[in-house]
C-alpha cells in the first residue's frame, strides 16, 4: 500500500531523520517500492510509495522545487495532466514529469485553489518554507486517507492512525462518543476518528497549518 506522513514544529524545532524513521518504522505494511523521506528545520516528509501509474516510475518523493523551495507528497492519481499542464503555461513541467512535479507547479501557480483544478483520487501535502505553511487536501473519491493530530507543539499527519500512534508514542485512547455512534449505526461526524486526539480530513476538503493554527474547509 501506498501514503504520506508529515511533521511540523510551530515552535521551529528541527526534525530529525530518527524522527522521520519512527514514522516509517510504524507501518512496515506500507511502501511496497520504497520510503522516501525528507527533513529541513521544522518540518518532515515521509512518502511510502506503491507504483500505480507509469509516471509514477520516475518520481522521486518527497519533491522539491528547487526555486522556490516548497515540497510535496501526493498519493493518488492525477487524471487531468494535459488540461493541467496546458493551464500552467510557460510553468508547465513537461510531458514526462510524474504527477506530483505538475501538481507542485500547479500550487504555485493556483495556491489554494490547487484542489478546483485537480481531476482524480488523491490526498496532498504541500510544505512552503519561506512562510512556514502547510497545505493539505483531498480529493472528492475519498480513496486516500488524510488523519492529523495537533498535539502541544506540533502537526503531524499520516494515512493511517498507528503511524501517529506508534510512530510518535502517542496515547491510545479510544474516542467514547464516536465508538458509540459507530455501535449504534447512527450518523458519525466527517471529521472525527474512533482514536481520541486523531482526527480525519473529510474528501473534498482542505486544510491549512500556518503559525501554529489550524484551519480546514470545504472546497467541493
Amino acid at each position: 500500500m501506498s501514503g504520506i506522513a508529515g511533521l511540523v514544529f510551530a515552535s521551529g524545532r528541527p526534525v530529525t531523520a530518527d524522527m522521520l524513521d519512527r514514522l516509517a518504522a510504524a507501518t512496515p505494511h506500507l511502501g511496497i517500492d520504497g520510503v522516501g523521506r525528507w527533513h529541513d528545520g521544522p518540518a518532515g516528509f515521509v512518502r511510502f510509495a506503491l507504483h500505480t501509474t507509469p509516471e509514477a516510475t520516475t518520481e522521486a518523493q518527497p519533491h522539491a522545487d528547487r526555486a522556490s523551495g516548497a515540497v510535496i507528497l501526493f498519493d493518488g492519481r492525477l487524471d487531468n495532466r494535459d488540461a493541467l499542464r496546458e493551464a500552467l503555461g510557460p510553468a508547465d513541467p513537461g510531458a514526462a514529469a510524474p504527477d506530483c512535479v505538475i501538481v507542485l507547479a500547479a500550487h504555485g501557480r493556483f495556491g489554494d485553489e490547487l484542489p478546483q483544478r485537480l481531476v482524480g483520487d488523491y490526498a496532498l501535502a504541500i510544505w512552503q518554507p519561506g512562510t512556514r505553511r502547510l497545505f493539505a487536501a483531498r480529493s472528492p473519491v475519498g480513496m486516500r486517507p488524510f488523519l492529523w493530530t495537533r498535539q502541544d507543539g506540533f502537526f503531524a499527519f499520516a494515512s493511517e492512525p498507528s503511524t501517529l500512534i506508534r510512530g510518535l508514542g502517542l496515547p491510545k485512547r479510544l474516542n467514547e462518543g464516536a465508538l458509540g455512534e459507530h455501535l449504534a449505526a447512527r450518523g458519525w461526524t466527517e471529521s472525527e476518528t474512533l482514536w481520541d486526539g486523531i482526527y480525519r480530513l473529510p474528501p473534498g476538503h482542505a486544510l491549512c497549518v500556518d503559525g501554529g493554527r489550524v484551519r480546514s474547509w470545504c472546497w467541493n
